[in-house]
């Protein structure tokens, strides 16, 4: 079944809303052959293992450093290249604080643990900031689902938000550090959140993650709350996460997989999922040719990239 796009994705209307309120300052930008110059080694294709053709556009998916040197080359850029590219980084010194907090949280509380995992900034950025302890501890388990929480760090906030999907390290983690007395036994409430009594049972195999979803029925709230305990895979956005669970019927302990999501010939319903699904490819083979699907997806986001790989030799 094909899945409906929505008219509005999360990160098209953070893009929107932001891009609205907000004047955008001037970006520094080197000048002249300086710039050409620091572009070409920033985006060289040979720096992420590209064909020597590939464009900036593509050379950025798997590099930061090309990006910023396109966010600061074009402005306009800068809010694609953080929101569907997923380098939020970028948005430092060139909107309000409080704005792009804003749109953090809005994501994080989608529960896309995956947004913050491409951008190595992040992490840093947001905890020296005036964040919210919510999302400083949503963005380090997020990025750093491996080590337990900084001293300073509520417990109880990050053991709600660590991944544990797919993860036993995390899972251990977690049990080590709720195990040992250190978080609250907050019960589950259905379409608001995972209690952390269910998220270790899930982590240590008494209870299986489809036994967990079963808890509840299952509604736009509740598969949103699963996200957000990390209990789920959440690779693709809540965008896609939804539409396939809710508006598909698919399950949604695998909606999320690219596998299903390839299997079920479902659309890709954001710009951002079009980013993630090549970024895979590319870290899998960056040499590698793509899929028909994908082909028509960048050709629907991001033509320049999708230019490219209509004219790579067979």
């Amino acid at each position: 079944m094909t899945a409906t796009r929505p008219k509005k994705t999360i990160y098209a209307q953070l893009s929107v809303l932001i891009f609205l309120a907000l004047s955008a300052t001037n970006s520094f930008l080197p000048a002249g052959r300086a710039y050409a110059d620091q572009l070409n080694i920033n985006c060289a294709p040979a720096g992420v293992n590209l064909p020597e053709s590939a464009p900036p556009q593509l050379v950025a998916v798997l590099s930061i450093d090309c990006a910023t040197m396109l966010a600061n080359k074009d402005n306009s850029s800068r809010l694609s290249l953080a929101w569907d590219y997923g380098y939020p980084s970028l948005l430092w010194g060139h909107y309000p604080p409080e704005e792009v907090m804003k749109g953090l949280e809005s994501i994080a509380a989608e529960g896309d643990h995956a947004f913050f995992r491409s951008d190595a900034n992040i992490q840093r950025l947001v905890l020296e900031s005036e964040a919210s302890d919510e999302l400083k501890a949503f963005v380090f388990a997020s990025t750093a689902p491996a080590d337990t929480p900084p001293i300073d760090m509520d417990v109880d906030l990050w053991a709600v938000a660590l991944p544990i999907w797919n993860d036993r390290q995390a899972s251990a983690i977690l049990e080590k550090i709720c195990g040992s007395g250190q978080c609250a036994a907050a019960p589950t409430i259905c379409s608001r959140q995972v209690g952390l009594p269910d998220k270790r049972a899930v982590a240590k195999g008494a209870i299986s993650i489809t036994d967990l979803v079963a808890k509840c029925s299952m509604t736009f709230e509740w598969l949103r709350a699963l996200r957000r305990a990390g209990v789920l895979d959440t690779s693709c956005t809540s965008a896609l996460h939804l539409n396939q669970a809710i508006n598909n019927g698919a399950n949604p302990v695998t909606a999320c997989s690219a596998d299903q999501i390839a299997s079920e010939g479902a659309t890709v319903s954001t710009s951002a999922d079009v980013i993630r699904s090549l970024r895979r490819t590319l870290l899998v083979n960056p040499r590698s040719r793509i899929s028909q699907t994908q082909q028509a997806e960048l050709h629907m986001y991001f033509p320049e990239i999708s230019d490219f790989y209509a004219g790579m030799p067979e």
